[in-house]
């Protein structure tokens, strides 16, 4: 019985970790991509729209971005 109350929680901590792990990924093609100004994609419903039928992003990338210089960078792989 004790599990059954229990997986509401899991669930919900299943979901929040899906959604921060989808919202990182949209905000790595934002900000280390030129994705969404190819595709013309303004709004955020015009972003989330062209960021669902995203395949290949690999022609897009930008050069990475340099927090600490020769420490800490943030590459789009």
């Amino acid at each position: 019985m004790r599990g059954l109350r229990t997986l509401p929680l899991l669930l919900a901590v299943c979901l929040v970790a899906v959604a921060c792990d989808q919202v990182t990924k949209f905000w790595a093609v934002e900000e280390l991509t030129r994705a969404f100004e190819l595709e013309s994609a303004e709004t955020l419903g015009e972003k989330l729209r062209a960021y669902r039928v995203m395949r290949h992003l690999g022609s897009v990338r930008q050069p990475a971005i340099v927090v600490v210089e020769g420490f800490w960078r943030f590459p789009y792989l």
